[in-house]
């Protein structure tokens, strides 16, 4: 049975794979918007899992890889503007 950190580190891994998806098919980061569960957003800010580099936050705004994000509002993640 996982434990509730692996199933974290899931949604996280499954997040990027995302976003890297969404780049090998053209996207630019600055296009891409994160819409995050507010459980989701939370646990990114606070999974040790997560780099540094990876999460940032400036002028009320965080950014996950350099994709905005939007919390809360949706019942599940989901990644907006992506080519297909």
């Amino acid at each position: 049975m996982a434990g509730r950190d692996d199933i974290s580190r899931r949604r996280i891994q499954k997040l990027r794979d995302l976003i890297a998806a969404a780049e090998r098919d053209g996207a630019k980061t600055g296009a891409l918007l994160l819409h995050l569960t507010l459980g989701d957003a939370s646990e990114i800010k606070r999974d040790r899992s997560v780099a540094t580099h990876e999460i940032s936050f400036k002028n009320g705004e965080m950014r996950f890889l350099g994709v905005k994000v939007v919390e809360g509002g949706v019942s599940v993640s989901k990644l907006d503007g992506a080519p297909g």
